[in-house]
């Protein structure tokens, strides 16, 4: 196949899925659809899932609206500033937790060892007070 040099393995296995005859594997677009009519047999459970969905895609509606109206008042730079902060926050907050992680391993190994020393103390106290 001479277009094997040139594409890549996504495209060759396009190629492949098209000569093949296997259907496309679409995007589901069933959680866009409209729901259907309700009517007075329909029941309440039923109902209440299909408020649910239209109470979802309308957040998701709105929060897309709120991001587009946001990147028209304040430009592309300033979310990607914005993602910056972010990410930086999000390091800053995953070393926090790796260091408070080694000093509560440190203070269970020191709680530990003093308890370990501790019970050979006591074990030496009983011994010595049954002997006498």
């Amino acid at each position: 196949m001479i277009f094997g040099l040139l594409l890549s393995a996504l495209g060759l296995s396009e190629l492949q899925r098209v000569r093949d005859k296997i259907k496309l594997d679409v995007i589901d677009l069933k959680r866009y659809e409209n729901l259907p009519p309700a009517t007075e047999s329909t029941p309440f459970d039923e109902i209440k899932k299909y408020v649910d969905e239209s109470a979802c895609l309308y957040q998701y509606q709105k929060s897309n609206l709120q991001n587009l109206d946001l990147l028209s008042e304040y430009g592309s730079h300033a979310w990607r500033l914005h993602n910056f902060y972010l990410e930086k926050t999000v390091n800053k907050l995953k070393q926090d937790y790796e260091d408070i992680m080694k000093k509560i391993q440190e203070v269970n190994y020191d709680r530990r060892t003093s308890q370990m020393k501790i019970g050979n103390d006591l074990e030496y106290l009983n011994k010595t007070y049954n002997l006498i």
